[in-house]
């Protein structure tokens, strides 16, 4: 198994209820993908516990069976169509791909 971890730090917002709602809604896109895409084993997403940290903001934390499957999640329609919504609050981002 193949374990794909993204950590994701977010633009700056004015106001501390701004960035919530961005969060939640990149939270909720991720785990719109749940059960859609069948190499997709398994889907974690949490965020950060202040909204006031330095640190990166969202974890991502999804199961595969092999590279393979990552690599065809990565390139999925669903996936992609997740990506653009990221990318609207991203500032950072970082990953590790690891087996287990």
């Amino acid at each position: 198994m193949i374990n794909h971890t993204v950590l994701f730090k977010v633009k700056d917002f004015q106001q501390p209820e701004d960035k919530k709602a961005a969060l939640e809604e990149v939270k909720a896109a991720l785990m719109g993908l749940d059960g859609k895409i069948e190499q997709l084993k398994y889907i974690e997403v949490q965020l950060h516990h202040s909204l006031e940290s330095d640190s990166f903001d969202i974890a991502l934390i999804t199961h595969f069976e092999t590279l393979v499957d990552v690599d065809i999640y990565q390139e999925h329609p669903l996936h992609q169509d997740v990506v653009k919504v990221v990318k609207q609050y991203a500032v950072g981002r970082a990953c590790v791909d690891f087996e287990f």
